[in-house]
């Protein structure tokens, strides 16, 4: 690696004598204040994630049309930092403005916290997405680093001998268990979970900051990090460095070409250039119109030629590049990776290439069955692969693999061998249980009612329903429900408003969905009535007493019908004791520590024993 120490040395050669287009403004500063992050999905370049700044000081988390700049969705509100999935495109991380790392797996429908109390980055393993790296805020010592190896579920400690306090964390392609740090100045990298860390860059002579670091995806053994005036690469995965390149004016975005692992983008003060050769010598980018600093950058493939886009103080800009060779690379794929449908639909498999594919040569498999366009199932729709599915999805996985596919000059694709599951669902959710049944006569107005359903397929949650009697439409977040899990409701017609009277006949009707909500037919409905009575004819009540609890569901206190000699024992729902009721007591109040529930109520009257389930609503 030749070291060029100052800038008249540097090979510049600018870029304006090549047929490309200028950088045009895509999105005006008068939108936001500052340059925000903004990612692509390597295998979907249709659309872009990117996170910035209103006038009035509220993040936001946007999907964004790549060519038009137009708002697809927002995402999320205050939202200052986020990462991408490297290939789910419904599945992002994001930090909110309490510092809680988020985590969504459906476009921003929903988010979970995954982590609370995170100060720092937060970095994708891009070859093994299981692998996330976080700076987590710790309450005794203040700052700590670490992963997870399972999406983000369970996370471990990471700082291991490390002292220092660190600014950012890198999660390297090489290995899961790899990563670097830095702590303003010098870089540390560690190979076994954050055991040991070793400092494998110790800033420049002049005593320079770090600025910014970007990993390779074409070559996970590469790294470009920039300080303020040099530039270091490394080719094995940061253990080693080499100074390439000393600038006179002060660095600010760099990012390795994600498609080409010989190319990085850099931005200082004095325009944007360009290495071709991972970093030995370096290409003035002339431009006419982009005259800011640029802070982020970013880089797709659309239609076989290279997308740059800038986020600057200014505005977003974006600019065509060169054409892309290699072969047909897989641009977008539907249905994406972890999605879910509920419907027979089409497979495509999108690809870029200057020349076109050769569809010919094209080879899916999908569920272990091989397909070419001579097969009925697969066809091409210009640079488009369509499959048809030949009989009705069943209800589980698909998997789909690119065997393999040509242009129409013969190179072969890189992403030969690849694969994707999407999940299938068409099973509504099932209602399990419901109380008081459909077409009861009560003798009493109920305290309330339960609901269990639950789906097999993509889940369900205590939010995924609703529950009406006409007037009033309650859901998990109404006063007077009490959710145990995601499908046990519990419902208090008095805490939420319904009004029950004797000699009412009430009909409800309640409907629950999966998660993420698929649509049709993945919605169960369930209509029922109930009729409280005012008088029954004592000739048509047993002679003997009947074994019974009511009100069921209760709030307060139970009644239970049966002898006086009968003994009375309460249990809860693990089968544990909690109250043996005095002989001759025919109801039974709850105590304050007993919690709401469902309880089971067992009855021996010495010749008869009988257990009856009662609900308690608090």
């Amino acid at each position: 690696m030749k070291t060029v120490v100052a800038f008249g040395l540097l090979v510049l050669v600018a870029l304006s004598a090549m047929a490309q287009a200028d950088w045009e403004l895509a999105v005006s500063s008068s939108s936001f204040d500052g340059g925000g992050p903004i990612k692509f999905w390597r295998d979907s370049p249709h659309e872009v994630v990117f996170g910035w700044i209103d006038g009035m000081t509220y993040e936001y988390l946007l999907l964004y049309s790549p060519d038009t700049f137009t708002t697809i969705d927002t995402l999320l509100l205050r939202a200052p930092a986020f990462d991408i999935h490297p290939s789910d495109t419904r599945t992002i991380l994001a930090l909110n403005s309490e510092s809680s790392l988020l985590k969504t797996t459906d476009l921003g429908v929903t988010w979970e916290t995954v982590l609370d109390n995170c100060y720092g980055n937060f970095d994708y393993c891009d070859t093994d997405p299981d692998y996330i790296w976080a700076l987590p805020q710790d309450d005794v010592s203040g700052y700590n680093m670490a992963y997870s190896s399972d999406g983000g579920d369970t996370w471990n400690d990471a700082a291991g001998d490390y002292i220092e306090y660190p600014s950012n964390i890198y999660a390297l392609n090489s290995d899961g268990m790899h990563a670097l740090l830095d702590d303003g100045v010098s870089i540390y990298r560690t190979t076994n979970g954050g055991t040991n860390w070793v400092e494998t860059l110790a800033g420049t002579v002049g005593g320079e900051s770090f600025w910014t670091l970007s990993v390779s995806n074409a070559d996970p053994n590469r790294i470009a990090v920039a300080y303020d005036y040099t530039v270091f690469v490394s080719e094995d995965a940061g253990s080693t460095w080499t100074s390439c390149t000393t600038f006179v004016e002060y660095n600010w975005g760099l990012m390795c070409d994600p498609f080409d692992p010989e190319m990085i983008i850099l931005s200082n003060d004095e325009g944007v250039f360009r290495s071709t050769d991972f970093g030995e010598t370096w290409e003035y980018w002339a431009s006419s119109t982009l005259l800011d600093y640029v802070e982020q950058f970013a880089i797709t493939v659309i239609g076989g030629e290279r997308r740059y886009y800038a986020s600057t103080s200014s505005g977003i800009y974006k600019r065509s590049g060169d054409a892309v060779s290699g072969g047909p690379r897989l641009s977008y794929r539907f249905p994406g990776n972890g999605q879910w449908v509920s419907e027979d639909t089409l497979i495509m498999l999108a690809f870029n290439d200057a020349e076109g594919i050769n569809p010919s040569t094209a080879i899916i498999d999908v569920d272990g069955t091989s397909y070419t366009v001579a097969d009925p199932e697969l066809s091409a729709v210009a640079d488009t692969l369509v499959f048809t599915p030949p009989s009705s999805w069943v209800d589980g996985d698909i998997t789909v693999t690119l065997v393999g596919i040509e242009d129409t000059g013969g190179e072969a694709s890189p992403d030969s061998g690849s694969s994707f599951t999407f999940h299938v669902d068409k099973t509504p959710p099932e209602i399990l249980f419901y109380e008081p049944d459909s077409g009861a006569v009560l003798p009493a107005v109920p305290s309330g009612i339960m609901i269990v359903f639950h789906d097999d397929g993509c889940g369900n949650t205590d939010e995924t329903w609703d529950f009406t009697d006409g007037d009033i439409t309650l859901g998990s977040w109404s006063t007077g429900v009490m959710m145990e899990g995601a499908d046990t409701i519990l419902i208090d017609f008095g805490a939420s408003g319904i009004d029950i009277d004797m000699g009412d006949t009430v009909s409800f009707l309640f409907r629950g969905w999966d998660n993420p909500d698929i649509g049709e037919p993945n919605m169960v409905e369930l209509s029922w009535w109930f009729v409280v009575g005012t008088s029954i004819l004592e000739d048509k009540l047993p002679e003997s007493p009947m074994l019974s609890v009511y009100p069921n569901p209760f709030n307060s206190a139970c009644m239970i019908d049966a002898p006086s000699n009968a003994s009375i024992t309460v249990f809860n729902s693990r089968g544990q004791e909690i109250e043996r009721l005095p002989l001759g007591a025919m109801s039974w109040y709850p105590s304050e520590s007993v919690p709401s529930g469902i309880y089971s109520i067992r009855i021996n009257t010495g010749t008869e024993i009988k257990t009856i389930e009662a609900i308690y609503l608090k």
